[in-house]
């Protein structure tokens, strides 16, 4: 009996439930701060802004999860803020939110309202200044939104990997054609 080796499609199947579930996992990796602080109780926090980052590889990417501010207040490295926001309201924020105030030559004092989502970070849910505020209700709504549309995402990488697993184990492995024997 010849020996059975596995057809290309099926090959490619493997491939591609594997990819997508390297993908949903990733993906979940960046979407769990979000959903660990829409359990957590808010904390408030008084101070000024000591460290700024964005992160370069998706700073305003305007994908959410990926597109972030992170800051310290207070000298604190202990203590991470993440600020998740909308290319629209990042555009409201910038006509009254600034992080250094040029004639005073000294950052802005903050008012932070955050969720705890481990030892050192902290998810914005309001943010206040002497110059403006982004309310709870529009940081809830955008982080429940961005929270939705993830869920989505993974449901749909799930359904993908499943339906590549069973393709790949339904498909009957292809035999090869027997050599001819010519003596």
């Amino acid at each position: 009996m010849a020996p059975r080796r596995k057809s290309y499609k099926q090959i490619s199947a493997l491939n591609l439930a594997i990819f997508s579930t390297f993908i949903m996992v990733w993906l979940f990796g960046y979407m769990k701060p979000i959903f660990s602080s829409l359990f957590e109780e808010d904390d408030l926090f008084y101070g000024t802004v000591s460290f700024i980052a964005i992160p370069s590889v998706f700073g305003n990417s305007n994908i959410p999860f990926l597109d972030k501010q992170m800051f310290n207040i207070n000298n604190d490295k202990n203590a991470n803020f993440h600020l998740y926001l909308s290319r629209q309201q990042k555009i409201e924020m910038q006509e009254w939110f600034r992080w250094w105030d040029a004639e005073e030559q000294m950052p802005i004092a903050l008012e932070i309202k955050a969720a705890r989502i481990n030892k050192s970070t902290w998810i914005v849910k309001e943010l206040n200044t002497f110059d403006g505020s982004i309310s709870k209700e529009v940081l809830d709504d955008y982080h429940l939104r961005i929270a939705f549309w993830g869920l989505f995402i993974e449901t749909i990488l799930l359904f993908t990997s499943i339906h590549f697993i069973r393709f790949f184990l339904k498909q009957k492995p292809s035999i090869e054609p027997p050599i001819p024997n010519n003596s």
